[in-house]
């Protein structure tokens, strides 16, 4: 575990890939001037068929059937939650994702080399649900509802600057503003994403790094120096335990995954250390779980 930590490029490469991703699908996004709900129901469907395909992958090939289960539900629970707006809509898909992510906590427990590092999960599984559930909460900021999103980036470009506000407040004005409805939906979809890759413990690094980005941005907008942004701080160290700890790794489908996919895909996207001995053999008795 000491070796796991420190590892350096196992934290600098899912961040590089993680700032790599986001400013192809910023820039993207802004020069096709694509409508936020667009945006947002882009990303639905894709982690949805990815969150899907990943199940299919370990029921079929994995020998892990109930962790393949846990990630198809997971998909359809986040479905669900977008195109059913109505009571008892929130209880059907919260209790659906969480179900989701006790069948992977269940289903990746052969996997896990480190189980007495449980602690780990906890974090992952709280933040990932929190994001998914502001996602869902917010959808009305591209809607046609209030673009509470607008109204926050208009409220931080009017404040005197602070601590910092000197380089994010004209990123606000010349980039975001212009084009208020397309950033809303990359939030948005920011915050579905990579709260679905923490509750799941996919691509945990990547769904951790860009988690820090979504808290850095609300931190930003509120102001470093803010109490109001206490709870964003603290989800963002959060965010970083995650990332450094190899979350998904702890009783998360990047446990199970390892050893089906190249080494490399491990280390850029699942923060995987480059020590050969965290890959765990699998039993032949235990691929029945």
């Amino acid at each position: 575990m000491d070796a796991f930590f420190m590892d350096l490029g196992r934290i600098g490469r899912p961040l590089l890939a993680t700032a790599i991703g986001l400013l192809v699908f910023i820039v993207l996004a802004a020069t096709l001037s694509l409508s936020g709900l667009t945006i947002l129901w882009t990303f639905i469907w894709l982690s949805a068929g990815g969150a899907t395909v990943v199940g299919l992958v370990l029921i079929v090939k994995g020998g892990r059937p109930v962790a393949g289960i846990g990630a198809m539900l997971a998909a359809v629970s986040i479905v669900l939650a977008f195109v059913w707006r109505t009571p008892p809509a929130g209880v059907v898909w919260t209790l659906g994702l969480l179900a989701a992510a006790l069948l992977v906590v269940r289903g990746s427990a052969a996997d896990t080399a480190s189980t007495g590092f449980w602690p780990a999960l906890l974090p992952r599984l709280v933040i990932g649900w929190a994001f998914v559930d502001n996602a869902v909460n917010d959808m009305v900021w591209v809607s046609g509802g209030a673009n509470g999103f607008l109204n926050a980036a208009s409220g931080a470009i009017k404040r005197e600057p602070q601590f910092l506000d000197g380089g994010y407040q004209p990123f606000l004005q010349n980039i975001v503003l212009p084009r208020p409805d397309t950033f809303a939906g990359l939030f948005l979809s920011g915050e579905l994403v990579f709260g679905l890759l923490l509750v799941l413990g996919l691509f945990s690094a990547i769904g951790a790094s860009g988690a820090m980005w979504l808290s850095a941005n609300i931190i930003l907008e509120k102001s470093f120096m803010s109490h109001g942004a206490y709870i964003d701080k603290t989800f963002f160290v959060a965010e970083f335990f995650c990332l450094i700890a190899g979350a998904g790794f702890v009783y998360g489908l990047d446990a199970s995954l390892q050893r089906l996919i190249p080494s490399w895909v491990s280390r850029w996207f699942a923060g995987a250390s480059s020590a050969v001995e965290t890959r765990v053999p699998i039993p032949a008795a235990s691929m029945a779980t």
